[in-house]
């Protein structure tokens, strides 16, 4: 009988374990980018198809968007003249003299074969010493024959921004101007372009040194069929991308570890572990992460769910005011979060105490309180990390289109030119000119 009642409880106990491993299952098969911090490409095909516009809804931009139609120019560039040429009643009226009526404008673009600029380099005799002179090429003219900075710059930003892979690239650029351009010549261009770029990336390392506020993050890239990570610092004016073999601590380089500003990033501990800059966690992974507690009918994350966007949509005038107040209400959430969570178990006789979801979230927003409610009384800490993971959107686009990058130093070329594209874009500079007078001056400079 003791026998039995021994085993009926082993039983029992391995059933309860047995039933919590089936939730925790059922908790992961449900999570997705709502939810939790996987990506909107991780999504299931259901989740997908319920974000995109309903049947029905408005077409077009939303209210108070600025729209942008295209505008009527004062100087066409050809005008063709459609004369009437014979009336109703059968008279010629070539002859006549006509009057415009009225005008229509159509815009295209241009398709023709490549031009060809010679430069020539004269010889002069001095008519007082009888030295002889000759001329100077330009300084970007180094060859007898070469490609120009306008095909070099279109080649750079159809493969890097547009990503536009070298074979299909050449094809497409001897279909439109009739240039045979090889995949080698591509990708020198592209190491030319890496080379003279070196000034801007420094100028935009010493930028972001000096801000106030940098947005960091992290995402997995393929180098070569192996994982490798492509990390970004950021803020609203620059852009700085760079790939390592490691995410944590030991890819963190020089610019990383001696800023001195606030830091805006998700929970990742090794971003903690910077303790020149201050911290700001995320408030959409928070978001998400409560999402999730919310679904399993958790009240305290419905509550502290209620009670952060509260803060978000309130002044930072009255919560600074109401700042003893607003810590204590978070620290009675948490402490009524502590009851309603399970208590910490071992599964078997050895290792850490295991925890739930909940319970660790719990923990790090009370070890890090004062970082989570930093948005709520300092204007300067936006909510979200959104800034970061949008400038690491091209390289997850780019790995969609080729898969991977078929080496380290290619994905060096692809991080420092995408990088000072994003800067430009960020500060409404042309792109395309700029990168002209990149291949044409040799250097490049963002204006202080």
């Amino acid at each position: 009988m003791v026998k039995l009642e021994g085993e009926n409880a082993k039983l029992r106990q391995e059933n309860a374990i047995l039933k919590e491993k089936v939730s925790e299952l059922e908790k992961k098969s449900n999570q997705n980018s709502t939810n939790s911090h996987l990506p909107p490409s991780k999504d299931p095909v259901k989740i997908k198809a319920a974000k995109q516009r309903r049947k029905g809804g408005k077409v077009g931009g939303k209210k108070n968007h600025e729209g942008h139609t295209l505008q009527r120019v004062v100087q066409a560039d050809e005008i063709i003249n459609q004369l009437p040429d014979k009336c109703e009643c059968g008279c010629d009226l070539k002859e006549c003299r006509s009057t415009v009526y009225d005008t229509r404008q159509e815009f295209d673009i241009p398709i023709s074969k490549f031009s060809v600029t010679e430069y020539r380099r004269y010889l002069t005799t001095c008519p007082k010493c009888k030295s002889t002179i000759k001329g100077t090429y330009p300084d970007h003219i180094i060859a007898p024959t070469q490609y120009g900075p306008k095909i070099k710059s279109f080649c750079i930003l159809a493969n890097s921004e547009y990503k536009v892979p070298y074979n299909k690239l050449s094809e497409m650029v001897e279909v439109l101007y009739g240039l045979k351009i090889s995949e080698g010549t591509l990708v020198n261009f592209t190491q030319k372009c890496y080379k003279l770029l070196e000034p801007a990336e420094n100028q935009i390392k010493s930028k972001l040194a000096a801000s106030k506020i940098a947005h960091v993050d992290e995402t997995g890239i393929f180098v070569k069929l192996c994982l490798h990570w492509m990390h970004v610092m950021s803020n609203e004016q620059f852009t700085f991308l760079r790939v390592h073999t490691k995410r944590g601590t030991d890819a963190f380089d020089e610019l990383l570890i001696q800023y001195k500003g606030k830091l805006i990033h998700d929970f990742f501990k090794s971003y903690f572990g910077l303790t020149n800059s201050s911290h700001n966690p995320c408030g959409s992974h928070i978001t998400r992460e409560l999402d999730s507690l919310i679904e399993d009918q958790s009240n305290w994350a419905k509550k502290f769910k209620s009670f952060y966007y509260e803060l978000y949509h309130e002044k930072k005038s009255i919560n600074w005011q109401n700042k003893v107040q607003i810590f204590r209400r978070f620290a009675r959430i948490l402490s009524a979060g502590k009851m309603e969570e399970p208590k910490p178990y071992r599964n078997g006789s050895r290792g850490q105490l295991k925890k739930s979801k909940g319970l660790n979230l719990l923990l790090r927003l009370q070890k890090y309180k004062k970082e989570v409610l930093g948005f709520a009384f300092d204007p300067r800490i936006p909510f979200t990390n959104n800034q970061a993971e949008r400038d690491l959107r091209h390289a997850k686009i780019k790995l969609k289109v080729s898969g991977c990058f078929r080496s380290i130093v290619g994905s060096q070329y692809y991080a420092r030119i995408i990088s000072v594209i994003s800067s430009l874009k960020k500060q409404s500079l042309n792109v395309f000119d700029t990168l002209q007078n990149v291949f044409t001056c040799n250097n490049f400079a963002f204006a202080t």
